[in-house]
């Protein structure tokens, strides 16, 4: 019983140290966010960039569980809304790649090429990148 007590301690001291470290940035997260939403509301309908919905990747659901406690499903609604808020500008960022340089990274293979990338235009093949962009 002891050593449970102990690690839960030690779970608990773990949690409250790490705790201003994950919250901290949330401020920045909704500044940025305000910012992502001028440039993308103003923005992509000057270039004819269809707009994403942000309710495809910020997804708030969690908190409705009723056998998480308080602080694990305000946990939750933070998780869901950082995460979800990442994969949003993700996409609305590789959406403008796609616009102004929808051109591939010379390293294909490379785990950090992003999906979204397969439909560029090969890297070195100007032919490629004429057809896509200025036929």
């Amino acid at each position: 019983m002891k050593a449970f007590i102990h690690r839960t301690w030690e779970t608990r001291l773990k949690h409250f140290v790490s705790f201003p470290f994950i919250y901290a940035p949330f401020i920045a997260f909704v500044v940025l966010d305000f910012i992502v939403e001028i440039y993308h509301h103003i923005c992509f309908p000057l270039y004819k960039i269809p707009k994403v919905n942000r309710w495809d990747y910020i997804l708030i659901d969690r908190h409705h569980l009723s056998y998480l406690n308080f602080s694990k499903k305000f946990n939750c609604v933070y998780c869901g809304y950082i995460n979800g808020l990442l994969q949003y500008w993700v996409k609305i960022v590789g959406d403008t790649e796609e616009y102004w340089c929808g051109i591939q990274h010379e390293w294909e293979d490379k785990k950090l090429l992003q999906a979204h990338h397969k439909d560029f235009a090969k890297y070195g093949d100007e032919a490629d990148l004429q057809a896509r962009y200025f036929a």
